[in-house]
């Protein structure tokens, strides 16, 4: 983990402390994860999880491949900064990967934004 503003160790608390008050609480991982970078994604993806974050908000096709595998429910938002720009490459990650929620890139017209029922980006 990059950030230093709220550490693992935080992490089950604070998700506590917001779910007692009605509040979600989301945890951005706006980056891309090089191979060396791995196994300390893969921990802290884990103490997301098992925080009880209601979802991740994801840059990194990879990691939303990562958060998959080790939990096939848990909530993916994807990010504007995925860089999906297009129905075409929205369409090479058409496998059952869906994010919960996207925010398309600026390019896209409104009309863009919509998949094909509604279903969400595939990733």
């Amino acid at each position: 983990m990059r950030a230093k503003n709220i550490t693992q160790a935080d992490l089950p608390a604070l998700m506590a402390f917001l779910h007692r008050r009605g509040v979600r609480g989301y945890v951005t991982f706006n980056t891309l994860v090089f191979t060396n970078e791995l196994a300390d994604a893969t921990d802290y993806l884990r103490t997301i999880i098992a925080s009880g974050v209601d979802a991740a908000i994801v840059q990194d096709v990879g990691i939303c491949r990562l958060i998959r595998e080790l939990s096939p429910d848990f909530p993916i938002h994807a990010s504007t900064q995925m860089t999906v720009t297009s129905a075409a490459g929205r369409a090479v990650r058409a496998r059952p990967r869906r994010a919960t929620r996207r925010a398309g890139a600026g390019e896209f017209t409104e009309g863009d934004q919509r998949d094909p029922g509604g279903a969400g980006l595939l990733l």
